[in-house]
């Protein structure tokens, strides 16, 4: 009898323990669940908030070039800041006719075979400089309205009809002639530009901190637009050895000079990437060649000759 008490005792001391034990758990899993929970719901939500106003609030750092290099600050595209800002107009004040003249140009070779080109031309001669001088509008917009880069120029209001409806045509683009060569300025027919099928694709790889390039406008291939000469760039000087060979015509005038710019600096390329030439051999060579080959308008002032490992084919 004593015996069986014992037991009876005993049992109900080992369930008292795991009735404890059991509670415990219980109670631990709970708190483990709900601890869970607030790292999930709570605490990572704030951190992903305090990530969000940082990425919001934090400004990224400028690439700065390696040693032994320089800052090129000048780019394949033309500079159209001049015209939309009075303090770069200001900066700039020497180069600004040149820039203004070579503008002038790079429209007319664009669109001079357009008919409605020539019907605006005639309705109102001045129109290219008009129309330059007009996008000063832009200095007075608000600052969330601020031209950044070419495409923003589209949401210009120029207050005159006929510019605006001429700057919607230019920038929009016109339909592409026969992809046909031609001898001279007056009669070329110019197709797609190389340079605008590899942008759209990603496919240029430029080294020359040459980057905002890759955030400009590209138009849709069979239109040309003038958006995909130009930048809103502070450097307002440019790349002979990357222009387009729209820009080349603007600045040489003569399309064989073009051909033989293309020919030498896709040469010197290969030369400066395979070791036998260094990249200022490379550009002394090249600006001997074709400096004095430009439009005398043009110099130093706004002409670049630096040659480097970046594949002018790109750009062609």
């Amino acid at each position: 009898m004593n015996v069986l008490l014992f037991v009876t005792a005993m049992i109900m001391v080992l369930s008292m323990l795991t009735y404890t034990r059991l509670e415990t758990y219980r109670n631990f899993s709970l708190l483990q669940s709900e601890f869970t929970q607030f790292m999930e719901k709570t605490e990572r939500g704030y951190i992903n908030k305090t990530a969000v106003w940082w990425y919001d609030n934090s400004k990224g750092e400028k690439r700065t070039p390696g040693k032994g290099q320089t800052k090129n600050e000048a780019r394949s595209r033309l500079s159209f800041l001049v015209f939309i800002d009075k303090t770069a107009q200001a900066k700039y004040a020497q180069a600004y006719p040149k820039i203004v003249l070579l503008s002038k140009k790079l429209i007319t070779y664009l669109y001079q075979n357009q008919p409605t080109f020539k019907k605006m031309l005639q309705q109102r001669p001045d129109i290219l400089d008009a129309l330059l001088a007009r996008l000063m509008v832009a200095d007075s917009l608000p600052k969330e309205q601020k031209i950044k880069k070419a495409s923003d120029l589209a949401n210009l209001e120029l207050n005159d009809p006929l510019l605006d409806a001429f700057f919607y045509y230019i920038l929009k683009g016109a339909e592409l002639p026969e992809k046909k060569v031609s001898e001279n300025m007056s009669q070329s027919k110019l197709p797609m530009p190389e340079f605008i099928i590899k942008e759209a694709k990603g496919e240029i790889d430029d080294e020359d901190g040459d980057q905002n390039i890759q955030q400009e406008y590209i138009s849709p291939e069979g239109y040309f637009s003038l958006q995909d000469y130009i930048t809103v760039d502070a450097a307002i000087k440019i790349r002979v050895y990357l222009a387009s060979r729209a820009l080349l015509m603007a600045i040489f005038n003569d399309p064989v000079i073009v051909d033989s710019i293309i020919a030498m600096r896709n040469d010197l390329y290969k030369k400066v990437v395979n070791g036998p030439m260094s990249p200022a051999d490379a550009e002394a060579q090249f600006k001997t060649t074709f400096a004095s080959k430009s439009d005398p308008n043009f110099d130093d002032t706004i002409l670049d000759y630096t040659v480097t490992k970046t594949n002018p084919k790109n750009y062609e």
